[in-house]
């Protein structure tokens, strides 16, 4: 391996067309804080009319699929909007999965996520659509980062997150009103006496028609099965341990609740987590 350069703190380097110290650069870098499986959470500023939209009632889910990738100073200079580009000046591009209203099926975007200078408060600014070539406005929206547990965490690996993704979209379904209703009306966790009866139970969950939290469970489900035959663990003692719900049902409430107790890490200030 190539010996790594370490840059004096009073040099400067340029980045996003911009010149930035080396230290504020290593400050901001998100890359160093997310990464495929955790999940961020954009906190609620809606009424009921914004309900299955990114920071809708009661907030909103998304799946990380990729380590975060600085915007480049081509994208910033003609993708993003003139004077977000002048304001911002560390933008980072995260692959996420989530299921809203606006979409058919599953969601696969790359959203735009900036910390802001001073505070570090993780913030998402937008989403590149059409294959990276276009740029949607969101509102600038508040950003909780839940990382995956430690034990599990530098387990992962790229083959196994990518067959998790097909098998979701093979037998994707639109967001469902009638899932949110039964959200509101009934609770997503459980405490099985059978486990292997309710193992079953909660794949049949897999295949119904979602909210933004059935990608969370779905996806983490799913991945810890396939996980199982290389750990010590029966598929379902992993499931309780770290993400016990139905994926057919749960407010955002329940699921920040339950990862909170499952031993995941909340950060949404990038000065302070790294």
């Amino acid at each position: 391996m190539a010996p790594s350069l370490t840059m004096p703190p009073a040099l400067a380097v340029v980045e996003g067309c911009q010149i930035h110290h080396a230290h504020e650069s290593t400050q901001y870098d998100l890359s160093r804080l997310v990464a495929p499986g955790d999940v961020l959470f954009v906190k609620g500023s809606g009424g009921i009319a914004e309900i299955g939209t990114t920071g809708g009632f009661l907030g909103h889910f998304l799946v990380v699929l990729s380590y975060p990738q600085k915007c480049s100073c081509w994208e910033k200079q003609n993708l993003l909007p003139a004077q977000l580009g002048r304001d911002i000046s560390h933008v980072w591009k995260v692959d996420t999965l989530e299921s809203t209203r606006s979409h058919n099926g599953l969601h696969q975007a790359q959203m735009l996520i900036h910390a802001q200078k001073n505070t570090g408060r993780l913030v998402l600014v937008g989403e590149l659509a059409s294959g990276g070539s276009e740029f949607v406005d969101v509102e600038h929206e508040a950003v909780q980062l839940w990382q995956s547990p430690r034990e599990i965490r530098s387990s992962l690996r790229k083959q196994v997150v990518n067959e998790v993704i097909q098998e979701m979209k093979s037998c994707e379904k639109s967001w469902s009103l009638a899932t949110a209703a039964r959200a509101v009306l009934l609770p997503a966790t459980f405490s099985p006496r059978k486990p292997r009866m309710r193992l079953q139970e909660l794949v049949d969950c897999w295949t119904r028609a979602p909210i933004c939290t059935s990608v969370v469970v779905v996806f983490w489900q799913r991945l810890l099965c396939k996980l199982a035959p290389d750990s010590t663990k029966a598929p379902m003692d992993l499931i309780l341990k770290y993400i016990p719900l139905k994926a057919d049902r749960g407010l955002p409430g329940e699921l920040i609740r339950t990862m909170a107790e499952c031993g995941w890490h909340q950060h949404d200030h990038l000065l302070c987590s790294l």
